[in-house]
């Protein structure tokens, strides 16, 4: 599965691309810039994305 990852090592964050709205994401938990990564994750759907 694709995601977005928060660079700071201090910090967690990470969310599935496929519930994003944008290409470059900022950490909804400490704002700092996210980076493209992967995960072995269940498959979810996202109602809202078209």
């Amino acid at each position: 599965m694709e995601i977005w990852e928060c660079e700071s090592e201090e910090c967690n964050g990470w969310m599935r691309k496929n519930f994003s709205y944008q290409n470059h994401q900022k950490c909804p938990l400490c704002g700092y810039k996210m980076k493209s990564g992967e995960r072995l994750l269940e498959t979810s759907s996202n109602p809202h994305q078209k």
